[in-house]
């Protein structure tokens, strides 16, 4: 069972490694319209509150 689950955690990383995304590639003029368009935007974290 050891080595069955080795062996899967060593495909697991393989393919995690394979498929994971990767990240945009911009010119500095690109990041920085995307920099200051982003600038009026705000983050909100909704916490719902549960009634008991």
């Amino acid at each position: 069972m050891t080595v069955i689950r080795w062996i899967l955690g060593k495909i697991i990383l393989l393919l995690n490694a394979v498929f994971s995304p990767r990240g945009i590639k911009r010119t500095q003029e690109q990041q920085a319209s995307v920099d200051t368009k982003a600038q009026s935007l705000a983050l909100y974290q909704f916490e719902h509150a549960l009634s008991a």
